[in-house]
């Protein structure tokens, strides 16, 4: 179920794009603002924002890349320029990137997000990742669960980015708003239900236009950033001590602290979601997956160190011995004689010019270059090929 309010009747859309970091945000920011981009640092704050425009039909809209955060706890200061941002700027809708390779560690930042109340759509990114390890996430599932549209995403082809943007700002337009409520553990339910009852009745407002159940469960959390919200409007104080009343009963029925154990709960959601949403199935690996494979496990990867390290010698006694009596031989009949005869002409210090030229040359001949020469050549390429890292994983 979803909540549609009064639609857009200005000309401006601001998107706000969040996620955990290494979700590929960046990348579908990218794809949809080109290089038209500002970076800035958040007021009051060292932490960047990029923001970008683009024309979509008859809007401006205006892209916020917001930092990669796990949640909104407000612990670390990008976190909190993450939530300042979606209440301050109150963006008209929310971009949540997913990881659809591991979506339980993203969709605890994702069940966060809808507890905010606001216009949201979430994109299902590296979708072919995914599909390579072995996992098929349903989007229309996923949908179900959360009760927000669902777009699969391949940022870094461009994929589906183009319709996602498109959806994203049809529910700008609409101020669809997330309708279903994901439910916590019964008791925490009655805090909440008890401390939002509590908001309603004593505060003239809520901060940030949120819902009442968000704040109390901000509140739950010991949330210092809507505490002091909070505090700032008259009848607070009787909502904040009820508040505290209240967390004390969660950390004492299940001796950890309520924020602690309200994450908990989030976490469980998540991974359910997860489970319930992803199919699993056996992973047709890559040629280049099953050789890293084969080199990098011991019952196999010994066998193979060996085998490179015997190949490695007998290159260097073969080719090695061709290119060393190739070289010297080569010298010995055209250079060395005619070196030999010039130096013999200028007595005994020729004689040492001749051992310490022509001969040292021999010697450099002898041993450098057919054997130090090929040993690099063949450690570089072993290099190149990445090999290694994997022998280096056996040893």
């Amino acid at each position: 179920m979803v909540t549609i309010v009064s639609a857009v009747k200005r000309s401006e859309i601001v998107v706000a794009l969040a996620g955990t970091p290494n979700v590929g945000k960046s990348a579908i920011f990218h794809q949809i603002t080109g290089a038209d981009v500002i970076v800035s640092n958040y007021p009051g704050t060292t932490v960047e924002l990029m923001e970008g425009r683009v024309k979509h039909g008859d809007y401006d809209i205006r892209v916020i890349d917001l930092p990669g955060v796990y949640s909104l706890g407000a612990v670390s200061q990008d976190e909190l320029v993450a939530r300042r941002a979606i209440l301050e700027q109150e963006p008209d809708v929310i971009v949540n990137i997913v990881d659809a390779s591991n979506l339980e560690r993203s969709l605890f930042l994702t069940l966060q997000l809808m507890e905010l109340g606001r216009p949201m759509l979430v994109v299902m990114n590296m979708y072919d990742v995914a599909l390579a390890r072995g996992l098929h996430p349903s989007a229309a599932e996923l949908s179900k669960k959360l009760g927000l549209p669902v777009i699969t995403t391949v940022a870094t082809r461009g994929e589906n980015v183009a319709r996602a943007f498109d959806e994203a700002v049809k529910i700008a337009a609409a101020r669809v708003r997330p309708g279903k409520v994901l439910s916590l553990s019964r008791d925490t339910e009655r805090a909440i239900k008890v401390l939002a009852g509590e908001i309603a009745k004593y505060l003239g407002k809520v901060p940030f236009g949120l819902p009442a159940r968000t704040v109390a469960i901000k509140l739950l959390e010991g949330d210092e950033h809507l505490i002091k919200a909070v505090a700032d409007l008259p009848g607070s104080e009787r909502v904040l001590m009820r508040a505290r009343r209240l967390a004390r009963e969660i950390a004492a029925k299940y001796g950890e602290p309520s924020a602690y154990r309200i994450a908990r709960e989030r976490h469980g959601i998540a991974a359910m979601i997860s489970r319930e949403v992803t199919e699993t199935v056996p992973a047709k690996l890559k040629w280049s997956h099953r050789l890293d494979n084969i080199t990098s496990t011991v019952r196999t990867g010994v066998p193979i160190m060996v085998a490179i390290f015997a190949g490695l010698i007998l290159l260097l006694i073969y080719v090695g011995g061709f290119l060393e009596g190739l070289l010297v031989n080569g010298w010995e009949i055209l250079v060395s004689p005619a070196l030999s005869g010039f130096f013999n002409g200028l007595g005994d210090l020729g004689r040492i010019l001749d051992i310490g030229i022509n001969q040292g040359i021999i010697g450099i001949l002898a041993v450098m270059i057919p054997y130090i020469l090929v040993f690099f050549l063949v450690f570089a390429l072993l290099e190149d090929i990445g090999y290694l890292p994997r022998m280096a994983f056996v040893m």
